[in-house]
């Protein structure tokens, strides 16, 4: 059994790394026609919101199924990178897990963040619909993510 304290550390750090990816997304560009033709103006852009889920795949643990919201913007540094911000529902309520910049392959529409404890979350993006996972440091699968792109409410 995972100690109490471990799951909480994974837990915080994959909401973390979520709204690090999803702030990383958001700062792509497409590369195609003049420099200022950003990703939000792609239909296959990542830039925007996504709600979904986030399911544990180690059970039993300190880790919990949430339905999620992701936000995905872009940012100045790089057209390579994008800013996410994740978060939770709970009680109805949006609860921020975290944000960062995250790297971003146009060309494989693959976004990575890594986490500061070492853990990573890899998306990979399908026109409205994004799927994922969170890999702790050691290389064990902690969550899976699903997520469809919508509009802000």
């Amino acid at each position: 059994m995972i100690p109490t304290s471990w799951r909480r550390f994974a837990l915080s750090a994959f909401l973390f790394a979520a709204l690090t990816i999803a702030a990383g997304a958001v700062s792509i560009r497409n590369g195609q026609g003049s420099a200022e033709t950003s990703k939000t103006q792609s239909a296959d852009s990542p830039v925007g919101t996504w709600r979904g889920e986030s399911t544990c795949v180690v059970k039993p643990s300190g880790c919990h199924d949430e339905d999620s919201v992701y936000r995905i913007s872009e940012t100045a540094q790089s057209p390579n990178k994008l800013n996410l911000s994740g978060n939770k529902i709970v009680d109805g309520k949006e609860v921020n897990m975290g944000s960062g910049e995250c790297a971003y392959d146009a060309k494989s529409a693959t976004i990575d963040c890594p986490l500061p404890n070492g853990n990573s979350i890899h998306l990979e993006v399908k026109a409205k619909s994004m799927q994922g996972t969170m890999t702790l440091k050691d290389g064990t699968l902690w969550r899976k993510i699903s997520l469809q792109k919508g509009e802000e409410k």
